[in-house]
């Protein structure tokens, strides 16, 4: 079940939307909902477990992961 606030969320989206008289935002949400399809991307078997063992990693403590300010200092020095 929804929350209300989700529900709520979604009612104010759907006039805004309604409102709109400007074709491009009409068309970008109209890219958005297309690029949201779940099977845009496919994961193969391989891919699902590699993904399966990293997270299992990364919740057991065994792997910590990088802030995503790390990941931007690395990317600079390299």
């Amino acid at each position: 079940m929804q929350s209300v606030q989700l529900q709520k969320d979604k009612l104010d989206i759907i006039e805004w939307v309604r409102q709109q008289k400007d074709s491009v935002i009409i068309d970008h949400i109209k890219s958005l909902m297309a690029s949201n399809d779940n099977d845009s991307y496919p994961l193969t078997p391989e891919q699902i477990t590699e993904i399966r063992v990293r997270s299992g990693k990364y919740l057991s403590g065994e792997d910590k992961g990088f802030t995503w300010g790390d990941v931007k200092e690395r990317a600079k020095k390299n």
